[in-house]
């Protein structure tokens, strides 16, 4: 051992380890966490709620990306139930898929390259909401800020369950993080889902057989988000479009949809990426392959700049997920709430509000939007 190993070692040995506790803990970055952190502290109070979060918040980054995600009837019925004063604007106009130089629908003759996980969902019929409606905290600058400044940044390494002996501050959870910190907490509210919940839990043996079974059902591809903002408009579609990445291997789609942001013309994609397969470099060859595909197709972009954005989420949606498996196995984890879109839930009633049959269980964003209204109502 080298002697700079040897004062690594030593002061790594003389960190010392500082706890914290709140009795509220919100783990995640998305619209849904920051959404369920809000609410709790307007039920319980600031000092008694607390989000941890390594980036910082704002609109943009929070709200959901890629192209609409309230689709399909089961979907669109459910949130006219859940929320009926919120206007929901129904779109017409069927999918379409790229082939032979042009863009041809589904329901057509012709046969689309294969669908690969996930991309089905994209065919269904859509609907645009706007969110601020049901959170008006999006357009709330001044929240962000304060937001920011109180949040927990810490980088979590692991956690597990506690039995705490203190009446005062009853931990029922436990937080590494990466400064040494310990953050403790008598409920835990997780949003980065369950298959980051099984990931970051260290002791799994402690955990049920049949709610880690939950948890890896929920295993999902990475969703990879892609934006660009044009000076000019480049085209006049409003479908969702399907641009295969190979017309000779079965490798997925580039789905995307055409929308506005500030007066520009935008188009956002998503593709779905086995992320323990791909690389930087993999990834930043799909997004040079994309870029080719638009100069083909919308000639007319290779004459306009445009801005690019980029997002890799590992949490994407999980087309269908067993409630019923969550609820048969949650007695094996005290004072849990796993939220966002593959938070399952706890109960049968949001399922009510769409048939008897769980299959036809909500989705994708919608799955989100109930999820929290069940947990607000469980505030009551």
């Amino acid at each position: 051992m080298s002697f700079s190993d040897i004062r690594a070692l030593k002061k790594e040995e003389s960190i010392e380890t500082v706890s914290r506790f709140v009795r509220h803990l919100v783990v995640g970055e998305d619209l849904y966490s920051v959404a369920l952190y809000k609410s709790l502290v307007e039920k319980f109070g600031n000092e008694e709620v607390q989000l941890l979060c390594h980036p910082q918040l704002t609109p943009l980054e929070i709200l959901p990306k890629g192209p609409t995600s309230l689709r399909g009837q089961v979907n669109i019925e459910s949130f006219k139930k859940l929320f009926p004063n919120i206007e929901i604007k129904e779109i017409e106009g069927e999918a379409e898929y790229f082939k032979e130089q042009e863009f041809r629908k589904f329901s057509g003759r012709g046969k689309p390259e294969a669908l690969l996980w996930g991309e089905a969902y994209f065919k269904e019929p859509r609907a645009e909401i706007d969110l601020s409606q049901i959170y008006p905290f999006i357009n709330d600058l001044e929240f962000f800020k304060n937001l920011n400044e109180k949040k927990w940044t810490n980088t979590l390494i692991g956690l597990t369950q506690i039995e705490s002996t203190d009446l005062i501050e009853n931990s029922s959870w436990s937080l590494k993080t990466s400064n040494g910190e310990e953050l403790n907490c008598e409920k835990l509210y997780w949003g980065a889902g369950p298959q980051s919940f099984l990931n970051h839990y260290e002791d799994k043996n402690k955990l049920g057989d049949k709610f880690i079974e939950f948890c890896e059902s929920t295993i999902t591809p990475a969703s990879l988000y892609i934006k660009f903002i044009f000076e000019e408009n480049i085209a006049d579609k409003t479908e969702t479009i399907f641009v295969p990445l190979s017309y000779t291997h079965e490798w997925g789609h580039f789905i995307g949809e055409f929308g506005e942001v500030e007066g520009k013309q935008s188009i956002e994609f998503v593709l779905h990426i086995d992320i323990n397969q791909q690389n930087e470099e993999d990834i930043s060859r799909k997004i040079r392959l994309l870029k080719r595909h638009i100069e083909k197709i919308f000639k007319k972009s290779k004459k306009v700049s445009c801005e690019e954005f980029i997002t890799l989420d590992k949490n994407s949606p999980c087309p269908k997920i067993d409630d019923s498996l969550y609820q048969e196995s949650k007695t094996s984890v005290k004072n849990l709430h796993l939220v966002s879109v593959n938070g399952p839930f706890e109960n049968t009633a949001p399922m009510e509000i769409t048939c008897e049959d769980s299959e036809c269980a909500p989705t994708h964003l919608m799955r989100a939007l109930a999820r929290q209204k069940e947990i607000e109502g469980q505030l009551q």
